[in-house]
């Protein structure tokens, strides 16, 4: 990516000295984003229904909102006519010294920037995780190892290095920040199915089967409202849809899945392990809607086995791994808030949620077969 066009001649005065040392123990990337901050002019803007809220985004090289659009291009509105919905202002743009992304945070900012990033920041395999450490720059915060830092912090906003973070970062960060900052609802880790005039959540640990079975009850002709993340309004139960593109992982797939499959072309092929997407589940699945349901059924899935068995479940406060992969995805563990109180909280109001919630246990057998258990079940009720 560019430099930002206009940065101030005191700046770009020590460019040799910068290129010499990690951009985290200069001056000048601090100073740039300072700068740019409070003269940004922005080349176009895009607006994202997340929840209940919308997140407007402003950019200066418009290629920046191509990972967000990839990731949550379903959130996107085409027009703002008659919206009228809370609002999180930020504009991302290029840093310096390229290829650093700057995020800022304009209007609607949620607090503690610097936790949040942490819990989206990943160290490399076998490495110690990563902590937040003050930056030498007074306001900032430096996220990362002990001899490494991928992202700085500060009150209005972030630094991000793209070449040590995951691609998708940003378009996560910026989600899981317009999530938090609306309290009235709880974001799950768990795919959500509406069945008839049924909400009903699939959740598990990962790899459990999650994205597979939500898929064969949507060529069954059953609305997917999301994949990896189920959004619940506390106050009505509802099932909010927020469609994040779908990747699936190789495994079973009965033939129409893979006729499907094959008919849309996925965003980036990636092929490592077998793994297909991203994939839009308007084109996977057209006419889904974005209309709300109520929340009246969840499947925690429980296994494999050659046919699919199913059991009712109560949950309880004593099933502490279940609470915990209900909110083991980065975004939701984000919204749902860092602090331990916060938290504890959080699970209390989730457990209230579930007591109004029929609840089974699924053992999963061949997908279709599957699905089929799961459509029965709902007409039983």
């Amino acid at each position: 990516m560019p430099a930002p066009a206009a940065l101030d001649p005191a700046i770009t005065e020590c460019q040799t000295t910068a290129a010499e040392i990690p951009w985290w123990r200069s001056e000048q990337p601090f100073a740039a984003y300072e700068s740019a901050h409070a003269r940004l002019q922005p080349r176009e803007t895009a607006y994202f229904r997340l929840g209940d809220a919308l997140l407007e985004i402003a950019v200066d090289e418009p290629s920046i909102l191509d990972p967000v659009r990839t990731h949550y291009g379903e959130c996107e509105l085409s027009s703002l006519d008659k919206i009228s919905m809370p609002l999180m202002r930020c504009a991302v743009t290029p840093g310096y010294p390229s290829p650093l992304i700057a995020i800022h945070f304009l209007e609607g900012a949620p607090p503690d920037l610097a936790t949040m990033a942490l819990g989206l920041s990943h160290p490399p395999l076998g490495a110690p995780p990563y902590s937040i450490n003050d930056a030498r720059r007074t306001g900032w915060s430096l996220i990362g190892g002990s001899d490494t830092s991928v992202v700085a912090a500060c009150p209005t906003g972030l630094l991000v290095d793209p070449r040590s973070v995951a691609e998708d970062f940003v378009a996560d960060y910026l989600v899981a920040a317009m999530l938090c900052a609306q309290p009235n609802l709880m974001v799950l880790h768990a795919a959500a199915v509406q069945i008839g005039s049924n909400g009903v959540i699939l959740t598990g640990a990962s790899h459990a089967g999650k994205t597979t079975t939500s898929m064969h009850l949507a060529l069954r002709g059953h609305r997917l409202l999301g994949d990896e993340m189920s959004v619940v309004r506390l106050g009505s139960r509802e099932l909010v849809p927020l469609r994040r593109s779908l990747s699936l992982r190789a495994g079973p797939r009965s033939p129409e899945l893979a006729r499907a499959l094959r008919r849309v072309r996925p965003r980036d092929r990636n092929s490592v392990d077998g793994k297909i997407g991203p994939l839009r589940i308007d084109e996977m699945f057209p006419g889904s809607g974005d209309g709300p349901v109520d929340l009246k059924a969840a499947f925690f899935l429980d296994g494999f086995a050659q046919c699919p068995g199913i059991e009712p479940f109560a949950l309880s406060l004593n099933d502490e791994a279940t609470f915990d992969y209900m909110s083991a995805n980065d975004v939701a563990s984000i919204s749902w808030g860092l602090e331990p109180q916060r938290r504890v909280l959080r699970l209390l109001a989730l457990k209230q949620l579930m007591a109004r919630v029929r609840c089974w246990k699924l053992c999963l057998g061949p997908p279709d077969e599957t699905a089929k258990l799961i459509e029965s079940t709902m007409e039983e009720r």
